[in-house]
């Protein structure tokens, strides 16, 4: 890909990602699914300052690495086919989908990683802002087997630029406290996870929350056998019951949460 190609798809990635949130955000206040509380702001602030602390760990982790030049010339399982660009990314993006599915299954099992991905389960206000709400340790575990998984295959680093250009905004949709049509479950949630199939999955209730661990196409829990079809608008409740409290909420509660809530045998 060519630099000029590959600086108009970081352009695409900061509009995409930083306006879909940005919109979001600004629609919720007006039109909620469920009623906003009353620390929204502050609520949203958490969630980004926690962002902020996985931008400078992660983003630091990567180039001391060198991840970026590691994947320039990737070369790997896929290089002897020499695969077109199209074909690459069609390939990374369904790949990477996989990969992620099971990496959030596994999260969902582990007892180290799921006290790292609780941070993530516990908050109870489900807006778009709690799709940036993640451990920087759990997303800095998942960068490095993410990037391990690129370069055993020998995919550049472009393909998950540009699968990140769809799954952000995504995830924020996925996430967000806004109702929405009904024809996108009945239209798209054959293929995709949709708001009411992903919200299924913070709801507190152990057999619901491990259940719908699709991150952007929803055939792997249909394969998998982890699907769990909405029965409602949203659940009753989001968050997990053991930390509900705000201590949990605040920016140093979530970062010390995998520390603390060890002592529940259940979160």
């Amino acid at each position: 890909m060519t630099e000029e190609a590959l600086g108009l798809l970081h352009q695409a990635y900061f509009v995409a990602t930083i306006g879909t949130f940005l919109f979001l955000v600004i629609v919720e206040g007006g039109q909620p699914d469920a009623p906003a509380p009353r620390g929204r702001w502050r609520h949203v602030l958490r969630n980004l300052g926690l962002l902020a602390c996985t931008a400078v760990i992660v983003d630091g982790m990567a180039l001391g690495f060198g991840f970026p030049s590691m994947l320039t010339d990737a070369r790997g399982v896929l290089t002897p086919l020499a695969l077109t660009a199209p074909a690459q990314f069609v390939v990374g993006f369904l790949v990477i989908d996989l990969y992620e599915y099971g990496f959030h299954r596994l999260a969902h099992r582990w007892r180290w990683l799921w006290l790292l991905h609780a941070v993530h389960h516990s908050d109870a206000e489900l807006d778009a802002s709690t799709g940036v709400r993640f451990h920087p340790l759990e997303t800095a575990i998942d960068l490095v087997l993410l990037m391990a998984l690129l370069v055993t295959l020998g995919l550049p680093l472009w393909v998950l630029l540009g699968r990140a250009i769809v799954q952000n905004p995504i995830d924020f949709l996925q996430h967000a406290n806004l109702r929405f049509p009904e024809w996108i479950e009945r239209r798209l949630g054959w293929l995709l996870v949709t708001p009411r199939m992903h919200r299924v999955h913070h709801s507190p209730v152990p057999a619901l929350t491990d259940s719908n661990y699709g991150v952007l196409l929803s055939i792997w829990d249909r394969i998998f056998q982890t699907y769990t079809a909405p029965a409602g608008e949203r659940p009753a409740r989001y968050g997990l019951s053991n930390l509900t409290a705000d201590s949990w909420q605040s920016l140093g509660g979530m970062l010390v949460t995998p520390l603390r809530a060890r002592r529940f045998g259940m979160l």
